[in-house]
């Protein structure tokens, strides 16, 4: 059964008795996501993300698992997405698209995930921070009190 095997997948990975029952956990992993478990193809996109002695660090492996996960609704596998395209792989198989990551995050924010919603706030603060200090050096008053109310809260 896919869930049984995630479930003893990451018993025995995170239990880190020994090597030899990480790489089978990881294993289990990989046979439950194979099977249709979201949370195994969450799990296994990031064993792919951090790479182990059984799974080479794959982008494009993670980038795919989370990809199948997220098609069925999976919060978590959609935030990761966003996550993904906003800071790419240190292998370079996923490049950054922050159009990608704010069509995910957005995703996940309407979906009520809390992450997602800060990451969009984030983005979107310091897309206004950059419009406020153009118009502000134009002359237009309310960016520049806008500014300085942000300065004056950060202190």
């Amino acid at each position: 059964h896919p869930d049984a095997m995630y479930k003893m997948g990451l018993l025995m990975i995170y239990a880190k008795r020994s090597q030899e029952s990480i790489s089978e956990g990881e294993s289990f992993i990989r046979e439950s996501a194979n099977n249709g478990n979201l949370n195994a193809q969450y799990e296994l996109a990031l064993i792919y993300l951090r790479g182990s002695e059984s799974f080479s660090l794959d982008g494009e492996e993670a980038l795919r698992w989370l990809i199948k996960a997220a098609d069925k609704g999976h919060v978590l596998a959609i935030n990761k997405l966003g996550y993904l395209y906003s800071v790419g792989t240190s292998d370079k198989k996923v490049k950054i698209n922050l159009e990608e990551a704010i069509r995910y995050w957005e995703i996940a924010a309407k979906a009520g995930y809390p992450e997602s919603q800060y990451n969009l706030a984030m983005l979107y603060l310091d897309k206004a921070v950059e419009l406020w200090e153009k118009s502000s050096s134009k002359g237009f008053k309310k960016s520049k009190y806008m500014l300085n109310l942000m300065k004056s809260t950060n202190k």
